[in-house]
């Protein structure tokens, strides 16, 4: 007989062994490139009317790429619910000198407190390596994964509504921009 025990990403509830967390979407798809002063989405997910409640908590985590060759830009990014900032970043510095191409990842974890009550907290960093090569260093600091923001909001969730994220440059350049490359949003599951 094969023994099964929980562990990462498995719940053990008596005898019934299940995931910790549903997939709500995913993608590989590239999204973007964001390269305008206009909010452009790279995510945009829309949660169903009355599907989430109290104690829900949503995961979604992306990666993709970025550069600048050497303008002097900065980008805003923001995370939204129902067209309400949860997260609005203050611009900040894309740091890249040179035209390889970077890396990002980020991981917004939006909490439900009620249908009418909601926090979110976003995490990520910017590798300062080329795309393909082992980073020696991060923008964000000397963290695997660094707070960048939290925020709330008061969305009413008994109507659909989408969850975006955007972002925007300061300076519209061909040499600037920044991808999706692939995205996933969870539900994770309580015990």
């Amino acid at each position: 007989m094969e023994e099964l025990t929980a562990g990462e990403g498995l719940i053990l509830t008596g005898t019934t062994l299940k995931s910790d967390a549903v997939v709500l979407a995913s993608s590989t798809t590239q999204t973007g490139p964001v390269n305008t002063t206009t909010p452009t989405a790279l995510f945009t997910h829309t949660i169903p009317a009355n599907s989430l409640v109290a104690g829900d908590v949503l995961r979604l985590t992306m990666t993709g790429t970025y550069g600048n060759n050497g303008q002097s830009v900065n980008n805003t990014l923001r995370i939204k619910l129902g067209g309400t900032n949860l997260i609005a970043s203050a611009a900040y510095a894309v740091t890249n000198a040179s035209a390889n191409t970077r890396t990002w990842t980020a991981q917004v974890d939006l909490y439900i407190q009620s249908t009418t009550a909601q926090k979110a907290s976003y995490f990520g960093l910017g590798a300062n390596a080329a795309v393909g090569t082992l980073a020696t260093s991060v923008q964000t600091g000397n963290h695997p994964m660094a707070l960048l923001g939290y925020g709330t909001g008061t969305v009413d969730l008994s109507s659909d509504r989408d969850l975006v994220v955007e972002c925007e440059f300061s300076l519209a350049h061909s040499s600037v921009f920044i991808y999706a490359q692939a995205a996933s949003l969870v539900k994770l599951l309580a015990p």
